[in-house]
């Protein structure tokens, strides 16, 4: 966590004070000023009554800022997260502006008044000062507020998600030498839970006959894993228990009198897995499984020598693109 010294307030007024303190490489003072000043009809100046003070510090992948707000309208203590501290400014700027024209609105009112509710244009100077019809809402969730996505999210405050994954997987001793295969998830995530179903098909692999490479056993697998995730992070680390069942193929290559044998595979472990956002819907996955094969499927000659059969302890990675719904 960096610890940074606290600049001196940043004031147009002396009934208008915004203290803001966030660890290098942040936005500065001024920027921020200007974020809240682009969203208000006027500029913050003489006659609003604000004081804020924002507090940022870093944490392991993700920026948390202590927001605390005074007007004569409200008194308001929040914390926001986000993954870049530029988002987490947009943000803070967001809270600091609702505030502002919350306190305006319960101010003796020049013009005629009029319904800042209203689906009509009747209303510019207020509707502007509606700091949620910006676009910009969408950059962090703020108490349920916005209507856009957000892209950082307080883990205890985690919105419901789903969708589908595709992935590459290779592993070791599950197959003959190293495997590779194709997988096809769909997951969904509810607070600090989540919960996937994944088939998976693995690419022959031949067990040889020593010393020749081209008689013996091509083995194959399908199976459907089970996993029971806590995820209290929506891209941070997804840590699972999990179960998986298939059916395991043996076909002859080059033998004489050459058969095709199946036989159940089940196996329990656990896994990890670490998500990277590349878009508003799509984050680029990696993860790693360690198994216990329970089930081990034999594959032997007529005469009993062994071609193939699971190790008892196996392991395998996967990198794939998790497509969610929100």
């Amino acid at each position: 966590m960096d610890s940074v010294a606290e600049p001196p307030p940043v004031e147009r007024a002396a009934s208008a004070v915004v203290r803001w303190q966030a660890p290098a490489g942040c936005p500065d003072a001024a920027a921020v000023r200007a974020r809240l000043d682009a969203r208000l009809a006027r500029p913050l100046g003489e006659g609003d009554a604000i004081d804020a003070t924002v507090t940022v510090v870093r944490g392991r992948g993700s920026f948390r800022a202590h927001v605390a707000v005074w007007t004569p309208a409200a008194d308001v203590d929040r914390e926001l997260f986000a993954p870049r501290c530029a988002e987490l400014a947009d943000a803070v700027a967001v809270v600091l502006a609702r505030a502002v024209a919350e306190a305006r609105a319960l101010a003796p009112a020049a013009a005629p008044r009029c319904d800042p509710l209203s689906p009509f244009d009747d209303c510019p100077a207020v509707r502007a000062e509606r700091p949620f019809d910006s676009p910009r809402c969408g950059s962090l969730e703020v108490d349920g507020d916005c209507d856009h996505e957000p892209v950082g999210r307080h883990p205890a405050a985690a919105r419901r998600d789903g969708g589908v994954r595709p992935a590459l997987v290779s592993g070791a001793g599950i197959g003959p030498h190293v495997g590779y295969g194709l997988e096809l998830g769909v997951w969904f995530v509810w607070g600090a839970g989540a919960v996937e179903i994944a088939g998976t098909r693995w690419l022959e692999r031949l067990a040889e006959l020593p010393p020749s490479r081209r008689l013996g056993a091509a083995i194959g697998l399908d199976a459907i894993a089970a996993r029971v995730c806590w995820n209290p992070d929506r891209f941070g680390p997804r840590v699972c228990a999990l179960g998986e069942l298939g059916t395991m193929t043996g076909r002859g290559i080059g033998l004489f009198d050459a058969r095709v044998g199946e036989a159940i595979y089940s196996a329990a472990g656990v896994g990890v897995s670490l998500r990277a956002p590349l878009r508003p819907h799509v984050a680029l996955v990696a993860g790693f499984d360690m198994l216990r094969v329970v089930d081990r499927p034999r594959f032997v000659l007529d005469r009993g020598t062994l071609l193939h059969q699971p190790d008892a302890l196996a392991g395998r990675v996967a990198l794939g693109l998790e497509l969610g719904w929100r």
